[in-house]
């Protein structure tokens, strides 16, 4: 348990966050704690009136009983670029060298479906923008960490847009706002995450009304309970920073990080993949035989060096990303927002 928290309180959230002053008033949305139901495991904001409703995982439909694993198939409309899982060599500047490929066709899988998350918040006249990522996961819905939409001090952003497949200043399937009010527009944050800030718990859905997801496609989703210990890893986004590369400060380019799994854990997994602010929300996942490209995490967090981390195998001083996992409840929310046919 000891470990656990030291992860915990050691990792950085990858999200980058600037601020600049502005005459707007406070935060539509003021998170009070007290209000959330003990019993809930995830919470639904209603952009088109500001309401907040409470939701239990059993709500969820046509969702998997009890199973070692479960599989939901991807969707590629536009293809894959690679079938054999080999889309680049192991890199991990969990080490000295950062070895991430820039990814220069984005409308095609598994790329296709990472999407580039712009938040803004205001709080006390001053606005803040977040840049993040995440993944789409259905017609009509996008998951991230809830970090990327939700500040436990400025409360759910303001404002999101969103761009699949963002390609710098290219958007190839334009992109997805979320601000006035609009019927289907709903952001999804999980109780825990709201109650107790865990990196463990740091997952969201953005409920859309357009089926953007049908041009996309999405990537797999597996849920297991066993280990992943040692299981190769993908992991793509939009970070600030890159070595050896000048990345705009808002017009990113995708890239993609892989790595191993060395350390699995109930709900996070931690791992060897490089990540820097800005890819917190975007997908982890693997290539599966069956399923091809396959969620298995959400890309949450990092850390610097410690000295308790050959622990988890990833060597005495050396720094770790970190994942929220795909749990059986979140891959039953997940899976509800796709075509059951």
């Amino acid at each position: 348990m000891k470990k656990i928290f030291s992860i915990i309180l050691v990792a950085t959230l990858l999200m980058s966050m600037t601020s600049y002053a502005v005459t707007t008033d406070a935060s539509a949305f003021v998170d009070n704690q007290a209000s959330i139901v003990e019993s809930s495991d995830y919470v639904r904001y209603d952009f088109e009136s500001g309401a907040t409703s409470y939701h239990s995982f059993s709500e969820v439909p046509n969702a998997i009983g009890d199973a070692d694993y479960a599989i939901s198939p991807g969707y590629f409309p536009n293809g894959t670029e690679y079938n054999d899982g080999n889309l680049a060599s192991p890199a991990a500047i969990v080490g000295s060298a950062d070895n991430r490929v820039h990814i220069t066709n984005t409308t095609v899988g598994p790329y296709c479906n990472t999407v580039y998350i712009y938040a803004q918040y205001t709080h006390n006249g001053v606005s803040y923008r977040g840049i993040g990522s995440g993944f789409v996961i259905g017609p009509s819905a996008v998951a991230t960490a809830a970090h990327c939409v939700y500040h436990a001090t400025y409360g759910i952003a303001d404002s999101i847009y969103i761009v699949p497949a963002k390609n710098g200043t290219l958007e190839p399937y334009g992109r997805e706002t979320i601000d006035d009010p609009v019927i289907g527009e709903n952001v999804i944050i999980s109780t825990d995450y709201l109650q107790s800030g865990s990196s463990a718990d740091d997952w969201a859905v953005i409920e859309l009304d357009s089926q953007v997801g049908n041009q996309t496609g999405w990537l797999g989703i597996r849920w297991q309970s066993a280990s992943y210990n040692n299981t190769y890893v993908y992991n793509t986004g939009y970070p600030a920073e890159v070595t050896g590369y000048e990345q705009d400060d808002v017009d990113r380019d995708m890239f993609l990080g892989t790595g191993y799994v060395r350390y699995s854990a109930a709900k996070y997994l931690c791992g060897d993949w490089d990540a820097t602010g800005g890819n917190s929300g975007g997908p982890v996942y693997i290539y599966n035989s069956d399923t091809g490209y396959t969620l298995i995490g959400i890309l949450t967090a990092g850390s610097g060096t410690d000295t308790d981390f050959n622990d988890y195998g990833l060597g005495d001083g050396e720094a770790y990303t970190y994942a929220t996992r795909i749990t059986q409840d979140i891959y039953n929310l997940f899976v509800s927002y796709r075509p059951t046919s």
